[in-house]
């Protein structure tokens, strides 16, 4: 086998003809029956280790239901199947059922699909030699997106390293420069290519944006404060993205209603229009802007550059940013009681609101008691140490570095309200606008922007598409109805969910955000025993601190706007008490949907916290 990533456990082990389910071997048919919307048989199938397509079928609306509104990485299931060849792309499906199986084994354990995502990259493995480069891309890709992987940091920065070289070797980042592209499109006849090379290029930009974003930028984060660059921290790290090295050469991706047709190929945003004050970036192009802030902030961090006084006061380009994207990410259909998210939109606001948390809370870390997650060199040290002898004698991965998602770093309260006395007008404006922040964050993971139609009102999470996978003729004739009918993606009813179950659709890294804010709430329930806040007859902060039943009058900071006016109704134990269930709630949810350990190791950390703020709220009545 080639050299394609790092080493995974065997999973279940099974016979050849019975490995991808649970239920007793499954027969290879003696005649090769083909159904009439099949694209592959199940004599084929099970050549390569791969469900009968009924079970595998499944599987795909699987992924395209619940993780590629997230994902973005290929285009419509009946685009992306079509291009999907058994011989060189075996890999690539494995790898896919990899990121869904442990949804699919939840959700329809009548399926009998294996639900470890471990033992199907152990079988991606098994035919990695028949891919080419377009198909290790999608499955290094892949393979970060799965829980047992994204959450290790050794195994990540394997993939990363690996699919970094990819990239590289192929030299796609001077293939697909925007310059170049810019000449084709300046001729009286734009050539873009075939439709099998449109499909390349577009997967192949999708893949490279995503791993700047979510392997490089939100994993930074995910290593814990003070949030290191990746490259001062991790051995064989081979890339600084602190140096920007292509992403302001390299072509946009489309937008993500647009990949799903893979249609309109040339309708996508370049760089110069990004700085244009009227230009509204498009919902892929919005998630790349976002986490370039959120990097900055980092990075601001981790050097300790952040004034306060420039952090309060948000440059223009930045606010304006932020306003553009922040009503773009829903759409309320009250005709049919439906609420339409568009993911990329929707993460951008989050990946926006952790970084104003982060910040914020920079400068008040002193009275915060529950701390978020720090990163630990000796845990680093000792993996290196430890490397040979735990590849050596481990297969399942559980002798390798973790990382955690909740800190169970805790402060004493003691002198707490003496701190309190001694903040800055610039802290107490933080700790407002933490208030706030965490008001949007918990607003944007209940999705529907009206609490009044919560339990009425349906959610779809997209865009997505679950088209037909049978011919083009079929294809067209069903494009051609859905435009008479007036149809769009949304309106597909497999979609459909509500708010909570949602939840599942959300990428992961909204787990590590959450898991963090978390530390964040359960600080702010502790200050609503030592704080209450006011508004003067003037529209001036008042600060009551109840231990010594004595009032701050803060004249500098302003109380004159309805979104002020949320930390004076937000700012009590049972508002807080009520983000922080929510908080709770979600975290629980995806830890539903993710490997074991860091299910229970999370589990754990987590009723740890509620314990200890028990004990600190039963010593204030």
């Amino acid at each position: 086998m080639a050299d394609s990533s790092v080493r995974l456990s065997n999973g279940p082990t099974k016979s050849a003809n019975n490995s991808h389910l649970h239920s007793p071997a499954i027969k290879i048919p003696s005649t090769r029956k083909l159904a009439s919307d099949a694209p592959f048989d199940d004599y084929r199938l099970a050549k390569y280790d791969l469900p009968p397509w009924g079970v595998l079928n499944e599987v795909f609306n699987y992924y395209y239901i619940y993780h590629h509104p997230s994902h973005q990485l290929f285009p419509g299931k009946s685009i992306f199947i079509r291009n999907l060849s058994l011989v060189t792309d075996s890999s690539v499906i494995h790898a896919l059922i990899a990121t869904t199986c442990l949804i699919v084994s939840k959700m329809e354990p009548s399926l009998g699909l294996v639900g470890d995502e471990l033992y199907w990259l152990n079988k991606m493995h098994k035919y990695w030699d028949n891919l080419n480069d377009m198909g290790i891309l999608s499955c290094y890709k892949l393979m970060s997106k799965c829980t047992s992987i994204r959450f290790n940091i050794k195994k990540i920065n394997d993939i990363n390293i690996k699919l970094w070289e990819t990239v590289n070797n192929n030299q796609y980042v001077e293939i697909y420069k925007q310059k170049r592209f810019e000449f084709q499109e300046s001729r009286n006849t734009p050539t873009f290519g075939t439709k099998r090379q449109n499909f390349e290029r577009e997967m192949t930009l999708k893949i490279i944006w995503s791993f700047y974003i979510n392997n490089i930028i939100l994993l930074r984060f995910h290593q814990g404060r003070p949030y290191y660059k990746l490259s001062s921290i991790l051995d064989g790290f081979k890339f600084d993205y602190e140096r920007d090295l292509y992403s302001n050469n390299i072509l946009l991706p489309m937008g993500d209603d647009d990949y799903i047709s893979l249609k309109l190929v040339n309708n996508r945003s370049n760089w110069n229009q990004l700085h244009e004050k009227n230009h509204t970036p498009s919902d892929s192009t919005s998630l790349i802007l976002a986490a370039k802030i959120f990097e900055h902030s980092l990075s601001k961090l981790s050097n300790e550059e952040l004034p306060a006084k420039d952090l309060i006061k948000a440059d223009d380009s930045a606010r304006e940013f932020r306003n553009k994207v922040r009503g773009l990410y829903s759409k309320v259909f009250v005709d049919k009681k439906l609420v339409v998210i568009n993911m990329s939109y929707w993460f951008s606001n989050i990946i926006l609101c952790m970084s104003d948390i982060l910040e914020f809370n920079y400068f008040i870390q002193e009275i915060m008691v529950f701390k978020m997650c720090k990163y630990d060199f000796r845990s680093n040290i000792d993996l290196n140490e430890a490397n040979a002898v735990s590849n050596a004698r481990s297969s399942n991965g559980a002798n390798e570095q973790q990382n955690p998602l909740i800190s169970n770093e805790i402060s004493s309260v003691e002198r707490l309200t003496d701190k309190l006395q001694e903040m800055s007008t610039e802290q107490w404006e933080c700790l407002l606008h933490i208030i706030k922040a965490i008001h949007e964050y918990v607003n944007l993971l209940k999705f529907i922007p009206l609490p009044e139609i919560e339990k009425d009102f349906s959610v779809v999470v997209g865009p997505t598409a679950l088209d037909d996978t049978s011919t083009e003729g079929l294809e067209a004739t069903k494009r051609f109805r859905d435009v008479i009918s007036n149809s769009e993606w949304w309106d597909t009813p497999e979609l459909k969910s509500t708010p909570k179950q949602s939840w599942a659709k959300v990428p992961v890294y909204v787990l590590s955000f959450t898991a963090g804010v978390l530390s964040v709430v359960y600080s702010l329930v502790v200050l609503t025993k030592y704080l209450k806040f006011h508004k003067s007859p003037t529209n001036e902060l008042i600060v009551e601190f109840t231990e010594l039943d004595q009032k701050k009058h803060i004249q500098d900071i302003k109380i004159d706007s309805a979104e002020d006016n949320i930390v004076l109704e937000q700012f009590n134990q049972s508002s807080i008490l009520s983000q922080l269930s929510t908080l709770c709630e979600f975290v629980k949810f995806k830890l539903n949907y993710s490997n074991e350990e860091i299910m229970t190791i999370t589990t754990q950390r987590l009723n740890t916290l509620n314990q200890n703020l028990d004990d600190i709220l039963a010593k204030r009545p």
